[in-house]
């Protein structure tokens, strides 16, 4: 590829942060990336994010020339004139991590446990009742959802 004295790679690590967080940027290029935890881990990191808009979440997570920039999928002399014109060093880390703040694991289930309350008590008064019962059982499982991905 021509990159020897410019790039290192460096095979699986374990734990990839302590390598991300003395980066300049994260540049993404996949064509498809659904929920891109890469996206919201970098940017958690302080890391301008630079790639294509693809198929998936990317393009709801990142606001251009605030935690990112995107240039349409494919258009790889686009996207190296993109990487080129940002000045990594000039770009606010702080600002760029407080952006994935709505994505936090707490912010969602709350926003889950409002709409399902919202189901809830829109589909039967009656069934009101049951509302504390779901609430109960959703934040169980996300709870035990955690646990698992996390131990």
């Amino acid at each position: 590829m021509g990159v020897d004295d410019r790039v290192k790679f460096l095979g699986y690590k374990k734990n990839p942060y302590p390598y991300m967080a003395s980066a300049d940027g994260l540049i993404l290029t996949s064509e498809y990336e659904g929920f891109p935890n890469i996206v919201l881990e970098a940017n958690l990191l302080g890391l301008y994010v630079v790639g294509f808009r693809s198929k998936g979440g990317v393009s709801e997570i990142l606001y251009d020339g605030i935690n990112g920039s995107l240039v349409d999928f494919g258009e790889v002399k686009l996207l190296a004139e993109r990487i080129d014109s940002i000045d990594f060093n000039s770009i606010d880390r702080d600002a760029v991590a407080r952006r994935v703040d709505k994505f936090s694991v707490l912010k969602i289930i709350k926003n889950y446990e409002k709409e399902l309350k919202e189901l809830t008590d829109e589909k039967d008064s009656s069934n009101r009742s049951n509302t504390s019962w779901y609430l109960y059982n959703f934040r169980r499982g996300i709870i035990e959802t955690l646990m698992m991905t996390v131990g």
